[in-house]
């Protein structure tokens, strides 16, 4: 498929592209860009498709100007996808299934590196013809695999690389995010459907327990106006308790702020199984708000979400009501080692190898792919 022209060509001089659907895939792709130019000439692009809102876009360039990438943009959509595909990649490096027939030209490879590995059926099981490479974080997923014709490679996940770089948050951007009392921190991580934040947020602004808790949203409660009400909920919880405070919006990437907080609250979402990394607490919040359809027709829920998957999550602390929340806190912060045993099998199972060389190997499959 793809891949014959692009092995043709020597190794260290290849045009790579990196496909953003949306800003927060950049984090997922940030580690590969950093070995590819660490390895050779490569002529290497990223592009964001242009109906995404204006302030994710303009957040997208100015991040990856500040990181001397070739950006690709134009007027409108459709004139991107027609540009793209006229350059005749040889690799295109996407996260999502998309419409990699409209981007890819016939001897493009077409790399799939997924922007999480949470609890949506999507993962896996919705996969377009036209990806020639699928990263793998790890083994487990294999079997979920079987009878589709592409080429996995088990190579980690790349956003977690992160970790052990020395491109971290520094000094001046904490400060945006200090906090007046030296309490644990734990951080805060909902998704943005369906999410435990509406019924989770009254009860930590109103908590008494001497802890900080940073919260950081997923990039659609702050782009889509049926999700914004989760920041006015949070900003108004931060005006009730100075321990509360908002990751602002500019902070895109999640994985540098899993090592300087104590532990992590979640629910459906793919941050849970990152935060294993870390090997520290997580608690799960077990209930969430849902849309009246879903109340209606639950089946339509069950037809989104990996229950299969959650049943396999034995690594956290659950508070199955908003009540059990703040009893989950004093649990983790009595006993952090409590599901250690637990997060260090369940890291192995769900990331595979969380060593900072997880782009390395999924760069290595791909020229090993490529190879006449």
């Amino acid at each position: 498929m793809g891949a014959e022209t692009a092995s043709k060509k020597t190794v260290l001089t290849m045009k790579i592209l990196f496909e953003h659907h949306h800003l927060y895939y950049l984090p997922q792709f940030l580690p590969i860009i950093y070995k590819f130019n660490k390895n050779g000439s490569h002529d290497i692009s990223v592009s964001i498709n242009q109906n995404v809102p204006v302030n994710e876009k303009t957040l997208f360039y100015k991040e990856c100007k500040s990181l001397k990438l070739n950006i690709i943009r134009s007027e409108n959509e459709k004139e991107r996808k027609q540009f793209i595909k006229s350059e005749k990649f040889d690799i295109i490096i996407a996260g999502n299934k998309g419409y990699l027939e409209a981007i890819a030209a016939n001897n493009t490879c077409v790399v799939l590196v997924y922007h999480g590995i949470g609890l949506k059926k999507s993962y896996y099981n919705d996969i377009s013809p036209r990806v020639d490479i699928l990263a793998v974080e790890a083994p487990s997923r294999l079997p979920s695999l079987k009878g589709l014709s592409i080429h996995p490679i088990v190579s980690g996940f790349t956003k977690l690389d992160a970790l052990f770089s020395d491109r971290k948050i520094n000094d001046k951007e904490t400060g945006a995010i200090h906090f007046e009392d030296n309490y644990p921190t734990f951080l805060y991580a909902p998704t943005f459907y369906p999410s435990s934040l509406e019924k989770t947020i009254p009860i930590l602004a109103e908590s008494k327990l001497k802890v900080n808790v940073l919260i950081k949203l997923h990039q659609f409660s702050w782009t889509k106006s049926k999700y914004r009400h989760h920041v006015r909920l949070i900003k108004s919880a931060e005006q009730r308790n100075i321990n509360i405070k908002l990751v602002p919006e500019s902070y895109y990437n999640i994985v540098p702020l899993y090592p300087i907080v104590d532990g992590l609250i979640s629910d459906i979402s793919s941050t849970m199984f990152e935060f294993l990394a870390v090997n520290k607490p997580i608690i799960q919040t077990d209930f969430y708000t849902l849309r009246k359809k879903h109340q209606l027709f639950p089946w339509l829920i069950n037809k989104r979400l990996d229950f299969k998957r959650l049943g396999e999550v034995d690594f956290t602390i659950k508070a199955n009501s908003p009540i059990e929340i703040e009893r989950a806190i004093k649990q983790s912060l009595e006993n952090s080692g409590e599901h250690d045993k637990n997060r260090l099998e369940a890291q192995n199972k769900f990331l595979y190898k969380v060593d900072g060389k997880a782009s390395e190997r999924l760069i290595e499959g791909i020229l090993e792919y490529l190879k006449p």
